[in-house]
């Protein structure tokens, strides 16, 4: 599973950066696949930052559409990891959840 999680990941990543400067079709279904493929390795000491960096990218991403040349497209690289992202958090929280539930409701 990790090496199927490292290229969901690592193509998640290509989609995105493509994605901004052709069109994709269905990219957003492709993004939200492939994170929730590439959540499905994470330990539990990532969770956290990837939840911050989820939220940095949907707060703060299109913040860089500002920038003379490549502002625009920067921004939409950022738009697009932020899908990826978002479904990868969303994963890790039920799994979490699921986690917590099949132990009966400890936190140990």
């Amino acid at each position: 599973m990790d090496k199927l999680a490292w290229i969901a990941s690592i193509v998640a990543t290509l989609v995105a950066i493509v994605g901004a400067f052709v069109g994709i079709p269905e990219m957003a279904s492709i993004l939200i696949v492939l994170g929730i493929i590439a959540a499905l390795d994470i330990k539990e000491d990532r969770r956290l930052p990837l939840m911050v960096a989820t939220l940095v990218l949907l707060a703060a991403g299109g913040q860089v559409a500002g920038l003379i040349a490549i502002g625009g497209y920067l921004g939409d690289i950022l738009a697009n990891m932020a899908v990826a992202y978002s479904a990868a958090s969303l994963t890790v929280i039920v799994l979490a959840l699921a986690d917590r539930l099949m132990s009966g409701g400890s936190s140990d």
